[in-house]
């Protein structure tokens, strides 16, 4: 509900997609999440990929509020 009634890029979009991605579990994706949020979190989970890839290590930051205002 809250994916499909925000912006494309907003703050809390970007919230709900790291928490996915950071903190999730497989079993929070069902057949009724928003088929965008999947791509996003999808996109997150690659540029980590591609990042570790490219220096050798992901660099694991805690999630702050001011980063989502």
């Amino acid at each position: 509900m809250i994916y499909r009634g925000t912006p494309e890029g907003s703050p809390m979009r970007r919230l709900l997609v790291d928490l996915h991605v950071k903190k999730g579990f497989k079993r929070w994706l069902t057949t009724a999440t928003e088929p965008q949020f999947i791509l996003d979190v999808a996109n997150t989970v690659y540029d980590k990929v591609e990042a570790h890839e490219t220096i050798g290590y992901i660099r694991e930051t805690a999630l702050k509020a001011e980063d989502y205002l």
